[in-house]
This record gives C-alpha cells, sequence and structure tokens, in this order.
C-alpha cells in the first residue's frame, strides 16, 4: 500500500488535518449526529455506534439509495470497538519492521533559486498574450475533447479548462503538443494514455486523439528580486538573508522527508502485513460525505455544478470518480485507522476522559469551533480517538523499527 494517503506525513499530523478539514466544510456539509462525551475509550465507541449508524447510514454520496452493506459483503455497520476490533482485521508483524535509510541529500544554491522563485511567483500577474504563440509556461485556455477510435470517451471532454503548459497536468506528450498555437487555432492532439494509467482502466495504453480549441494564453510575470521587494513584501532586511532564510527552511524539510521516508516505508510494511476483513460503514459513509461536502462546497463558491468541479480536478465523471478514486481511497484510509486501532488494543493503549475532553477543548479552540456540539457534529468521536491515540501507537512501531 505504498503511497497510501497517510503514509506520506506524521500520522498524527495527517489525522489532525480531518480536523481542519472538516471545520472549513462545516457550514455546507449534511449535517451527521453529534456524539455524547464520557465513558472509557471502548464505552465511548460503544455509545457512539448506534448515532454514527443511524445518521451516516446512507450513502449520500453517490446519490444512490442502494445499501452498500446489504450489496456488498466487504463493508458492515457494526460499529468498532475494542471488543470486536478483530472482527475487522488480523494484524501482523508490526514490531521490528526492517527500513531502509533515507537517501541523503544536500540544499544546493540552486534548490534555493528553485524555492524562491516559486515564492515570488505567489506575487506574480498574469498578463494575456495575443500576439504570439504558446510557449512552455504559459496558462492555456482551451476546449477539449478526446476520441477513441472516433468515439467520445467519458471524462475526456472539459470546456474553458486552463492549463499550465508544463505542468504535466495531463497525460504524457498532451500538454507538448499546444506549443506553438496561436488563440482561436482549432487542432487534433495524438497521445496514447500510459501502460498503467489508473483513473479509467479501459483507456490504459489506448491512442486517442484530442480535439483542441485555443481560446486564451497567459503569461505569468514574477517580481524581480529586489532589496526593496524583500524588505516591503518578506519581513526581512535584504536578499542575503532571505536567501539564509530559504535554506534554513529547506533544510528543516530535508530533515521531515527523510523521516517520512523512514515512517512510509514502515507504516507500509504494517499495513500490507495485515489482512482486512471488512470496513464499518460508518465510517466509510463519513469520509465518502466529508470529501464530497468539500466538493460541494467549492462548487457553491464557484456557482457551478459538483460535477463541474470533478470534472475539472479529476477529468472524470461524478460516478467513476467515486468508484476509482473516492471509494478505494476511502477504503484504503479506513483500514488503515483499523489496523492502527487494532495495534491500540493489542498494546493496551486507551485514552482516559481527562485526556479525551482537555483535548477535545483544545481542538475547539484551536480551530475555532463554536462548541462541542458543532465539535462533534463536524469531527466524528473516532476522529479524535485516532489523533490522540496515533502517536502513541506510532511511538511503539517506530522505536523497535530497525535499519538495514
Amino acid at each position: 500500500m505504498a503511497g497510501h494517503g497517510l503514509f506520506g506525513n506524521g500520522v498524527r499530523e495527517a489525522l489532525r488535518k480531518i480536523l481542519v478539514l472538516c471545520l472549513a466544510i462545516a457550514i455546507c456539509c449534511l449535517v451527521l449526529a453529534g456524539c455524547e462525551t464520557g465513558g472509557t475509550i471502548a464505552d465511548r465507541e460503544e455509545t457512539t455506534g448506534a448515532t454514527d449508524s443511524s445518521e451516516t447510514s446512507s450513502t449520500d454520496y453517490t446519490g444512490d439509495t442502494t445499501d452498500a452493506a446489504e450489496s456488498d459483503p466487504r463493508f458492515s455497520y457494526d460499529d468498532v470497538t475494542k471488543d470486536n476490533i478483530f472482527e475487522f482485521v488480523t494484524l501482523g508483524q508490526y514490531k521490528g519492521i526492517v527500513y531502509d535509510a533515507a537517501p541523503e541529500e544536500t540544499v544546493t544554491e540552486a534548490k534555493i533559486d528553485e524555492r524562491i522563485k516559486s515564492d515570488l511567483s505567489e506575487w506574480s500577474d498574469y498578463v494575456e498574450i495575443t500576439d504570439r504563440a504558446v510557449q512552455m509556461g504559459d496558462t492555456a485556455i482551451i476546449d477539449f475533447e478526446g476520441f477513441l477510435d472516433g468515439v467520445p470517451f467519458t471524462g475526456g471532454a472539459a470546456e474553458g479548462a486552463d492549463l499550465v503548459i508544463g505542468s504535466g497536468t495531463f497525460i504524457p506528450g498532451f500538454e507538448e503538443q499546444i506549443v506553438g498555437h496561436i488563440i482561436g487555432d482549432e487542432f487534433d492532439i495524438n497521445v496514447t494514455f500510459p501502460a498503467d494509467y489508473g483513473n479509467s482502466p479501459e483507456l490504459a495504453g489506448q491512442h486517442v486523439v484530442f480535439k483542441i480549441k485555443l481560446h486564451a494564453i497567459y503569461a505569468e510575470i514574477a517580481p524581480e528580486l529586489t532589496e526593496e521587494f524583500v524588505q516591503d513584501n518578506l519581513g526581512v532586511g535584504s536578499i542575503a538573508e532571505y536567501r539564509s532564510m530559504v535554506r534554513e527552511q529547506l533544510e528543516v524539510e530535508l530533515v521531515e522527508n527523510a523521516e517520512n521516508y523512514v515512517r512510509n516505508q514502515i507504516w507500509s510494511a504494517i499495513f500490507d502485513n495485515a489482512t482486512i476483513h471488512k470496513y464499518p460503514q460508518v465510517e466509510i459513509d463519513f469520509r465518502m460525505n466529508m470529501a464530497f461536502s468539500e466538493i460541494e462546497y467549492m462548487a457553491m463558491m464557484y456557482g457551478v455544478e459538483v460535477s463541474v468541479i470533478v470534472q475539472q480536478y479529476t477529468g472524470l465523471s461524478v460516478d467513476d470518480f467515486v468508484d476509482l478514486q473516492l471509494m478505494p481511497n476511502t477504503t484504503s484510509d479506513v483500514g488503515f485507522d483499523l489496523v492502527l486501532r487494532a495495534i491500540a488494543v493489542t498494546e493496551g493503549i486507551y485514552i482516559s476522559d481527562a485526556e479525551f475532553d482537555e483535548a477535545v477543548a483544545g481542538f475547539i479552540e484551536e480551530y475555532g469551533y463554536e462548541d462541542e456540539e458543532q465539535f462533534f457534529t463536524s469531527v466524528g468521536k473516532h476522529s479524535v480517538y485516532l489523533v490522540l491515540l496515533s502517536p502513541l501507537v506510532e511511538e511503539i512501531v517506530m522505536s523497535s523499527a530497525i535499519q538495514r
């Protein structure tokens, strides 16, 4: 499961993002039932079972009223507690995992220049270009429609899409063939999907034709790096001081990246060593609805349909996005949560009432929730436990790991 959404970051920090995400979308998300406080970790999980299940059993994210738990034996509405956790997952080896050290890297002047260029782009102006053809680095506004054997394929069309040429956003060969065209051009692009293309497996390795219309060209004009600019905008006294600050930031990132490189190997191995028997539908629904609430919020902000946002960011229809990306990623994330909780139970790690209540109060203050009711409605109690359990579990698995 290398590349799992949580593996690339510290587990605690990745899980804490759940709280921030829930706050960001709370104003437009479907209201989920709040949970009562009190009791041990086992008591709390058992208490939340009936409440969460009754409020999240409908699969709102698909627009389909089919009961997924009845149609797919992988899913169950059983709530996860310390007493039934091993009905969901069987742990494999999680201590003594062997890992490779991260490759050695250093901060170079070239890397500093690259970061400064990225920083300056935040102050860039975008200027419409009308007197030349598209160049690498430009943003092209295009309509496109893809055809396989002369037939349009699902998720292969969009109007008014903005594409940074050279960004690698589209499949190899697509962006390069826009270079050299001028506004108003209508032309074909011939490309072959990668053999391992996972977004739409039926397109993997297929040769297709995209019909393109180029509407506009924009160029990013970054400000010049001057002493005056860094003093006025970056809060430092000189370019030299700014470069030194950037170097320090990159050095910190190198250390973090090395730690995450190791952490990724260890947690990937732990996850691969475990066997997931079934997934709690309650938590699948919660995460799916949370993700769709974010998309709905974006659609509301831009005044467009949800399908437009999904198409713009994934190139897929809503149904294909759910089936090919969102559901697989969600089940993987929930599976990881099950593994973490199973390790906690095995190691006798529990969260006391006092610890839980103190953490909740801190989260409410830190992230600006109005009160406990809004917090639990938005976040879900199991997310809080995962945040609190994860550093304790990670300490056990990381401290026992062995460098190759």
